[in-house]
Parts: C-alpha cells; sequence; structure tokens
C-alpha cells in the first residue's frame, strides 16, 4: 500500500511516470506515459483559462471594492442550500 502524502509530489513529471509505472505493475496492467505530458504546461494552461474568464467578464472595479470594504450592509442573503 501507498499513499500520496507529500503535498506536490505527483506533480513531478519524472516521478509521476514512475510511480503510476509501478503501481501499473504491481497490479498487472499496462501503462504507457505520455512523453509529452508536463504538469506545468497543464497547470498554466488553466491559469490562463481562468484568468480569460475573468479578465472578460467579471465587474473587476467591484471586486475589488468587495475585497477592500467588504460587502453592503443591506446586500440580500440567499438562505443555506439554494
Amino acid at each position: 500500500m501507498s499513499g500520496t502524502l507529500w503535498h506536490g509530489i505527483v506533480e513531478n513529471d519524472a516521478f509521476r511516470r514512475c510511480y503510476l509505472a509501478d503501481i501499473a505493475s504491481m497490479t498487472g496492467r499496462d501503462f504507457v506515459p505520455g512523453a509529452s505530458t508536463c504538469f506545468a504546461a497543464a497547470r498554466q494552461a488553466q491559469f490562463d483559462e481562468l484568468a480569460d474568464a475573468i479578465d472578460g467578464n467579471p465587474d473587476t472595479a467591484a471586486l475589488l471594492r468587495l475585497i477592500e470594504n467588504g460587502p453592503a450592509r443591506n446586500l440580500p442573503v440567499l438562505p443555506a442550500g439554494q
């Protein structure tokens, strides 16, 4: 039995490939890692997509005011579970 206790350990491409190959071998499965898989590039692409979505949609000035000043006192509140 093994676990991934160390935060970020499977972000290392070489380690992850070896680890998955070892697990596959122990379970009698074939594993052929994608040589071009790059965790850092995939994560950066996700950040870029999120940044584009934020840049093109929300009222960032209103968000900044909310962060700096907190919510308005008369702001309506949705009950939990809705």
